[in-house]
């Protein structure tokens, strides 16, 4: 029974561990995109230099 819990216990810690990873992308990927935004937007506004 003992080596039964062992696997369950590391079974429940890679799951989470798994799910926190998985988050912390997803909010990277997203302050990406807002970054992206943000630089789009400020090259829009910018103004022509004509030369």
């Amino acid at each position: 029974q003992g080596v039964n819990q062992r696997v369950t216990d590391l079974s429940t810690i890679v799951e989470r561990e798994t799910t926190i990873m998985y988050g912390i992308m997803e909010d990277a990927q997203d302050d990406r995109s807002q970054l992206r935004g943000r630089v789009n937007l400020l090259y829009r506004d910018r103004p022509v230099i004509v030369v």
